[in-house]
This record gives structure tokens, C-alpha cells and sequence, in this order.
């Protein structure tokens, strides 16, 4: 192996197994969650550790079901940001989880075309939109209305 190869690969494993540990070490127990959400002192290394697995899927059954465990892992902080107060951060997260759930759209599409069974990504995508569309009906933001308007995913037909 070269040593450019040798160096990306000991970074990126780096980065992994620390972002693992670091994760675990802040995030876990209680209810005290918030501190490893939404830019907390973990929040980098979750969102780098999100997009290196990212890197690792392949298939777009697969890609399409990564972009929503996304979506719905921004509207879970989303609505935790909420419950400490923090309505300004929960209206990032809450883009962030609705510019997930477009992304899956297009993977969705392609794996429903090369004949993939995608009753089960259709059936979460659908519950992760109802889930934003319930978040957003307590949230009055002029901003955010707008670009809800111009984003929020629509319910993709049956077949």
C-alpha cells in the first residue's frame, strides 16, 4: 500500500473510533441527550461519522433508507431543541431533516424502477413526513413557512 493510502486510512479510522468513543462517552445516559445534539461538543464528529458511513452505501434501496434514518435523526433533535427552548436551532434541524428527505426522493424512485420492493421506504418516508408536517403545525416561523412552501417533500404515489 502506499503511504497516502496507509495516512487516509489511519485518518479515517481515526476519526471513526474517536467520533464512536466520543459519542458514546457524551450521549449516553439519562435525559441529559441535548448535550450531544445539535452542536453540542460531539455534534462534529457525529455528522462527520454520519457522512463518512454515507461514503460506504451503495445501492439506492440503501441510500434512499440512509437519507431517512438522516432526516429522521435531524427531526428527533429537532424536537428535543424545541423542548429546551431553543426554537432557532430546532428550525436548522428541522431543514436539515426536510433536505434529507429529499435526497432519498430521487433513490427511492431508482429503486422502485429497477423493481426493488420499497413498500417499507415508502411507508417510512411517508411517517417521516407526517412526523415533520406535525412538528411544523406547532412551530410559527414567517421564514420557515416559506420554505416549507418551496420543499416539503410530497407523498410519493403507491406505484
Amino acid at each position: 500500500m502506499s503511504k497516502v493510502k496507509i495516512i487516509f486510512l489511519t485518518f479515517f479510522l481515526g476519526v471513526l473510533i474517536s467520533g464512536i468513543f466520543l459519542t458514546k462517552q457524551f450521549c449516553t445516559g439519562g435525559g441529559n441527550m441535548v448535550r450531544c445534539l445539535a452542536f453540542g461538543p460531539v455534534f462534529s464528529f457525529k455528522v462527520g461519522r454520519e457522512k463518512l458511513a454515507g461514503l460506504l452505501i451503495f445501492g439506492d434501496f440503501d441510500q434512499a433508507n440512509w437519507h431517512l434514518t438522516l432526516g429522521r435523526k435531524r427531526l428527533t433533535e429537532a424536537e428535543s431543541q424545541i423542548k429546551v427552548g431553543n426554537q432557532k436551532l430546532s428550525l436548522i434541524l428541522i431543514k436539515k431533516s426536510l433536505t434529507e428527505t429529499q435526497k432519498a426522493t430521487p433513490y427511492l424512485l431508482a429503486a422502485r424502477k429497477n423493481g426493488e420492493d420499497v413498500n417499507f421506504l415508502i411507508n417510512a418516508r411517508k411517517d417521516l413526513i407526517l412526523r415533520q408536517k406535525d412538528f411544523l403545525s406547532k412551530i410559527h416561523d414567517l421564514e420557515l413557512t416559506t420554505f416549507l412552501n418551496e420543499n416539503l417533500p410530497i407523498l410519493l404515489p403507491e406505484k
